[in-house]
């Protein structure tokens, strides 16, 4: 996650909900895929962005200790065995409506700790020092972290005793792989950590619930015969009853983002971003920034030519 995860806010004593306006990127998620083995020895991580062009923003401060890609075509998801996850037709439909080439895997319910060395260990301690490093920049107002800008602040992490936020590998990739299992091999181990019948989770499920199904399309003619002539309004109170009852939103969160739209604020003033190199490269390639500058150099001699 991109932004902070608490923030600190001024308000009249008493109020438990305070609305506000951020810029849009506070809670976006960056896909970075690590390696590592059971030496202790992390290899370059790899940061995937969404679309075809690699922007030059991308590759600033990383110094060759990550690679930069774009996935355009399609991508793979990996979901845990969760019932939210495995029995939901909504998502399988967005997948396969989205025009890419878009797989799930879904991993054996609540295992991922026992199995995955990274999981296991070496990820909660990154964690807690990323978490630590953007609470010390909270009151700089020149710290930000876009999703252009992410590989850099990464890269920054991954350099040993960089700084006191550097990540930490050998020893929790080291004890990763112990304590799964996986070397050295313990069949006793994974037989007493692993759930042996790989038990769902026993929870109800709910029938999908959508705009064109029959009782949405009742309260569609309730709340038309109530509003008339706002259909915005109308689809609005349909979604919001869709999440509630899917559970993905409580009817209290509804409600306090109904009423942060309903009063009026003065919004920050737009800041113009400065212009980002652009360069279409192969997709799903993977680049450091050194091979970035010598595309670019060489495309340039090719447009002077």
């Amino acid at each position: 996650m991109l932004g902070f995860e608490k923030e600190e806010v001024y308000a009249a004593r008493g109020v438990k909900h305070v609305p506000s306006y951020t810029d849009g990127t506070t809670r976006d998620a960056v896909s970075t895929l690590f390696c590592g083995d059971a030496a202790g020895k992390m290899y370059k991580p790899l940061v995937l962005f969404d679309g075809i062009m690699h922007l030059k923003s991308m590759f600033d401060n990383t110094d060759g200790k990550l690679y930069i890609a774009v996935n355009g075509s399609g991508c793979v998801v990996l979901c845990d065995g969760h019932y939210s996850h495995v029995n939901n037709a909504q998502l399988f439909k967005l997948c396969r409506d989205s025009g890419k080439d878009i797989k799930l895997i879904c991993l054996p319910a609540g295992q991922t700790d026992k199995l995955q060395p990274l999981h296991n260990c070496t990820f909660g301690c990154m964690k807690v020092k990323w978490t630590n490093y953007k609470a010390s920049k909270r009151l700089d107002s020149s710290f930000e972290i876009t999703r252009n800008t992410f590989a850099g602040h990464l890269a920054l992490h991954c350099t040993p005793e960089a700084s006191r936020f550097s990540f930490e590998f050998e020893a929790p990739l080291k004890s990763g792989f112990k304590n799964t299992g996986i070397l050295p091999f313990s069949p006793e181990r994974i037989r007493a950590t692993v759930d042996k019948e790989l038990a769902a989770q026993d929870a109800p499920v709910l029938p999908v619930l959508t705009k064109e199904s029959s009782p949405m399309k009742d309260v569609s003619k309730i709340l038309r015969s109530i509003v008339s002539g706002d259909e915005d309004k109308i689809n609005a109170s349909i979604e919001s009853i869709a999440s509630i009852y899917g559970g993905h939103k409580s009817v209290a969160e509804t409600v306090v983002a109904a009423a942060g739209k309903a009063f009026s604020f003065s919004k920050p003033k737009e800041q113009k971003k400065p212009k980002d190199q652009r360069l279409a490269l192969e997709r799903g390639r993977n680049v450091l920034d050194t091979e970035y500058v010598a595309a670019i150099k060489n495309e340039i001699g090719h447009d002077r030519l």
